[in-house]
């Protein structure tokens, strides 16, 4: 088996690549002109532990019937259906002691309400944080939809992972070590909490709508893909930007999409409340 560290090796002159979090492995050979990067480890299938086979009782004996129970109680077991998440970040929102949104978060939501009402998905829930942005964001979103469970989530409120971006961020106000260390449990526990394969019970595939942060969203597909934490900082999460991850049966997760923004004019394409210029469409 490969190890964690070994190389593959890419041409620079016909591919572009991009390393979220390996900055500190990567090696350049100068000679060659190519570069090196470390292979991931190996696919962890059981990251939810609800792995069939860590949920079934393992066989006692090698007899028929022991090895009959086993195969009964692992098709009993085996999910069948995808889970599926929206993730949405709030709208642009008042630099204020409210921190409601303002005009164009407003807008933003409607607009965002609409996509994915349009899309006829049969919803399951709506979930938002409790900040007021994002109390708002998924009310407004919620209009669009008929008959759908909705609740407020602490957990989904926004902080910081525990681990430190890298590279280091140059932001005047960084969160202290016990600050990272208090968000950083919050931030697993609604991981663990609404990131994990179906039911066995489930027959039928499911879509939920997480309404939160962007420091929330970039842990969660970073987490859910098993890549470096660290690289958080490395993803720019817009404001309303619609991230999809898919959950699938046997424990592989896809990322579906990132932060998107297509349904949004280009006036109301916003990164922490201002317009992006130069933003390339």
């Amino acid at each position: 088996m490969a190890s964690r560290f070994a190389r593959v090796t890419v041409s620079v002159a016909t591919t572009v690549g991009i390393c979220l979090g390996y900055n500190s492995l990567m090696k350049i050979d100068l000679q060659s002109n190519e570069y090196h990067f470390p292979l991931r480890s190996p696919w962890d299938y059981n990251w939810d532990r609800r792995s069939v086979e860590s949920s079934v009782k393992p066989m006692r004996s090698n007899s028929l019937r022991e090895k009959e129970r086993y195969e009964r109680d692992v098709m009993e077991y085996q999910p069948r259906a995808v889970r599926n998440i929206f993730l949405v970040r709030h709208g642009s929102y008042l630099q204020n002691t409210t921190k409601l949104l303002d005009s164009n978060g407003v807008a933003q939501a409607e607009l965002a309400g609409k996509h994915l009402s349009s899309l006829n998905l049969p919803i399951n829930s709506i979930v938002w944080s409790t900040k007021p942005r994002a109390i708002q964001t998924g009310q407004i979103i919620s209009k669009y939809f008929k008959n759908v469970s909705t609740r407020g989530c602490m957990l989904l409120e926004e902080g910081h992972p525990e681990t430190p971006p890298e590279p280091k961020t140059e932001e005047e106000w960084e969160p202290s070590p016990s600050s990272r260390f208090i968000d950083g449990a919050r931030l697993e526990a609604a991981f663990r909490k609404y990131f994990h394969r179906a039911e066995p019970s489930q027959t039928e595939d499911s879509w939920d709508i997480l309404c939160c942060h962007g420091n929330i969203i970039r842990y969660f597909v970073l987490r859910s893909l098993q890549l470096p934490i660290d690289a958080h900082l490395n993803i720019e999460a817009y404001n309303a930007g619609i991230t999809w991850i898919k959950i699938h049966h046997n424990g592989i997760v896809t990322l579906e999409s990132f932060g998107d923004t297509g349904f949004l004019p280009y006036h109301l394409i916003t990164l922490y409340g201002r317009h992006c210029e130069g933003h390339q469409l």
